[in-house]
This record gives structure tokens, sequence and C-alpha cells, in this order.
């Protein structure tokens, strides 16, 4: 039984994607100019930045789709599902 979580735990974290800061970056960006231009209208709402990149990544993060607060969700997608890139 241990042996089989332990292959369903190395499973799950190899299958879920992981973004380069440019990309998180990029998505940042546009998140923002689109929340900019639904905050000045009427009823506008904009799926929250941790839900969209969880989706939108396949990331399977539970916590990250849960999360209100762009920054809080930012710092967890840094965290969590940012490659460290490797220098040369």
């Amino acid at each position: 039984m241990m042996y089989q979580k332990m292959i369903h735990y190395q499973f799950n974290t190899e299958i879920m994607s992981k973004l380069s800061m440019e990309q998180l970056k990029s998505e940042m960006k546009q998140w923002l100019q689109l929340k900019k231009a639904l905050d000045r209208t009427p009823n506008g709402k904009v799926t929250g930045f941790g839900k969209l990149m969880s989706v939108k990544y396949d990331l399977q993060d539970k916590k990250l789709e849960e999360e209100i607060d762009h920054n809080i969700a930012l710092l967890h997608l840094m965290s969590k599902h940012v490659t460290k890139e490797e220098s040369v």
C-alpha cells in the first residue's frame, strides 16, 4: 500500500506543468490588463489569477484555485510551479 502511494505521488508531481518566469510575467501582465479594463465596466468580473493559471496550465492545485488575492497567487506560483532556470 505504501509503495502504491509513493508511485501515485511521483506520477502526480511529474505530470504537473512547470512554468518559466517569463511565462508567468507575461500571463500576469495580460491578466492585469484584462482586470483593469473589466474594473471600469459595470458588473465586470474577472476570473481570479490563481484559478486562471491552475486551469490554463493544468496545475491541479486546489489552494491556488481558491486564492482570491492575485499577489498571494503569484507568490504561490513562483514557489511551487516556476522552474528554476539553470545558468550556463
